[in-house]
């Protein structure tokens, strides 16, 4: 395991200047997968040991990030053949449930009847410790798929990151369509949520046109990698970045040294948002608060000792 820097561990003193900004618990409380082994296949089938069952995106895991601290809860969406918005992040369901197919494909009633915690296992398929049995009724229901509505239904106080999968603007008009009705009606509250799509940035222009009161960060990765490459070659932000958001790993802001300040300092300056991400433990929390980005996102929340 690498040592941390000097720098990074005086962020641990106490009373250090406060944070100002807000935590992301992305995904909720969740197990923790071997990304290296799982590359580009079933990442449930390498998990890692765990002493929760918390699953993401299901509300359990919600109401278990807000409970350790979190600001803001990441929810990932897809839509279902019958339109209805659901929070789930794989395009298809056979890695993570017992069912198969697209989710796009599937009517929101066929996705109740699934497992999510189906596909977990940590010895490499010999066991699978959060299957529910046929007729436990109670972990099927904390394992169902929930719907957008649901969700702010069950957290009516909370704030929620939409992330909308995918690149389809047609489900980006069901999102906008699901969302302006519960803004009309007072079910949803505006001020709570903020959404984006990381790949997609037609899809993040529709509905920042179509809902004007949601916040829409501009954090798409092909954008932002171009931002942050001119910040590396010239050690500032060209002038098309402005405004820009920028979201950047904890381990590569470690890297910088010194330029990690300068690059915060930067983004503050062109009127951006700083994201840090991965940030898993104390001591990168203590550090990522010392570059005062607006969000911290994090994997694991519960760690972070908030």
């Amino acid at each position: 395991m690498r040592t941390l820097p000097i720098a990074m561990l005086l962020m641990l003193i106490p009373g250090m200047a406060a944070w100002g900004g807000e935590v992301i618990a992305h995904r909720g409380v969740h197990q923790q997968v071997d990304s290296a082994r799982a590359g580009d296949g079933c990442s449930t089938s390498y998990t890692l040991p765990s002493d929760h069952d918390y699953l993401e995106n299901t509300l359990a895991s919600m109401q278990a990030a807000f409970d350790a601290g979190a600001d803001w809860v990441e929810v990932d969406l897809r839509v279902t053949a019958d339109r209805q918005v659901v929070v789930f992040d794989d395009r298809m369901l056979d890695c993570r449930t017992d069912g198969s197919g697209p989710v796009r494909a599937t009517t929101l009633d066929d996705l109740r009847r699934f497992d999510v915690g189906y596909g977990y296992s940590i010895d490499g398929g010999e066991t699978y410790p959060f299957r529910c049995g046929a007729d436990d009724v109670a972990c099927r229901a904390r394992h169902r798929i929930s719907t957008l509505q649901e969700v702010l239904a069950a957290f009516p106080e909370r704030r929620f990151v939409l992330n909308l999968k995918g690149r389809s603007v047609e489900d980006a008009d069901t999102v906008i369509d699901r969302l302006r009705a519960g803004f009309a009606d007072g079910s949803m509250n505006p001020d709570h949520l903020m959404f984006f799509s990381s790949r997609a940035p037609a899809v993040n222009t529709r509905v920042q046109e179509a809902l004007p009161d949601l916040a829409v960060p501009r954090l798409v990765r092909s954008r932002m990698d171009l931002c942050l490459a001119g910040f590396a070659r010239t050690g500032a932000f060209q002038d098309d970045c402005i405004g820009q958001d920028i979201a950047v790993s904890v381990a590569r802001m470690d890297a910088m040294g010194p330029q990690a300040q300068r690059l915060a300092a930067a983004v503050h300056h062109m009127e951006g948002t700083l994201h840090v991400y991965g940030v898993d433990s104390e001591a990168a929390y203590r550090f990522a608060q010392s570059l005062s980005p607006d969000f911290i996102w994090t994997d694991r929340i519960e760690a972070l000792g908030l």
